[in-house]
């Protein structure tokens, strides 16, 4: 079930196993072809939803944004925070 799993969410994979027992009416052979040969594009960075930060992650988001208001830097550094939100 696990290789099925990976083949459906990885389309653009090969998976195979080969499992040889002592008993050869127990060998079992798995193979799930790829369905498509175009790769992904690597995934972006996500924003931190503020309900998940602590301080320490925030400060180090605060040094290291090139952002000059309170509010820009809410609403670009953070998942979900509006301009409206920043401002309350």
């Amino acid at each position: 079930n696990y290789l099925r799993e990976m083949a459906v969410i990885t389309p653009y994979a090969r998976f195979e196993m080969l499992f040889k027992a002592e008993d050869p009416s127990k060998n079992f052979h798995i193979l799930h072809s790829r369905r498509s040969e175009i790769m992904p594009p690597p995934p972006s960075k996500a924003k931190v939803h503020p309900s998940s930060i602590d301080n320490h992650a925030l400060e180090n988001l605060l040094h290291g944004t090139h952002e000059k208001t309170l509010v820009r830097f809410l609403t670009r550094e953070l998942d979900c925070v509006s301009g409206d939100m920043a401002r309350e």
